[in-house]
């Protein structure tokens, strides 16, 4: 077992609060391989260095099987459509579908929003998950699930956009501004081509939603 603690503090004259820690851990199974168990804990008042050596130890974490636990404080994602409220959000998605991530927790876990948060690359690793009470005189609440050690391979985690839950108004006004013959002016037909698929690209990314398609293989699982 290899264990890795990473922690940074914002300190007053009478206590010393955390902003964001992680603490990974390395487990090995008797098979010889390897699953890496992450829990991390983000202030909304982390500096965003520190949130960058997260996203860094989340992706190296991610290079083999792992699950990540944690309060992350992204209160207003849209975990339906995997759709931040900010910029801060959006970036914390990007890493995640980078990654190849499976967000589990489909409910509030604290203020009626989704604090804390499942993550895997593997769809099957985490079984029957539950949102419990809350803890002590915490107001988040418990999260208790199953962890799958042996899975039997490794699943894949597609996004592809959800064409039926397109903003087709916001695209045809947005082309419809497009000032095409000035665009296309002295432009070959390959030069078009790229300009109107480059065009395409940015507004389906912008009013199309993103969605989860999830690719099951035979699996054999050891709880």
């Amino acid at each position: 077992m290899r264990r890795h603690d990473d922690r940074s503090a914002t300190c007053g004259n009478a206590e010393c609060r955390p902003r964001l820690s992680s603490l990974w851990v390395e487990l090995q199974e008797h098979t010889g391989a390897s699953l890496t168990l992450g829990v991390c804990y983000r202030s909304q008042s982390a500096a965003y260095s520190e949130i960058r050596e997260m996203f860094t130890a989340i992706g190296h974490a991610s290079k083999g099987r792992c699950l990540i636990v944690g309060d992350f404080n992204y209160p207003t994602i849209n975990w339906d459509v995997l759709e931040g409220n900010n910029k801060d959000e959006e970036e914390f998605l990007d890493v995640l579908q980078d990654n190849f991530l499976l967000q589990h927790v489909d409910g509030p876990t604290g203020d009626g929003n989704i604090l804390d948060l499942v993550m895997s690359n593997e769809i099957a690793m985490v079984d029957d998950l539950r949102i419990l009470e809350h803890f002590s005189s915490s107001d988040h609440n418990m999260i208790d699930f199953e962890l799958v050690v042996t899975t039997g391979g490794l699943d894949t985690v597609i996004y592809k956009y959800d064409f039926k839950q397109g903003n087709y108004k916001a695209i045809k006004n947005v082309l419809s501004e497009v000032n095409w013959s000035e665009i296309f002016f002295e432009k070959n037909t390959l030069e078009c081509y790229k300009i109107l698929s480059d065009k395409l690209s940015e507004t389906i990314a912008s009013y199309v939603p993103v969605k989860k398609s999830n690719i099951k293989k035979n699996l054999f699982m050891a709880k």
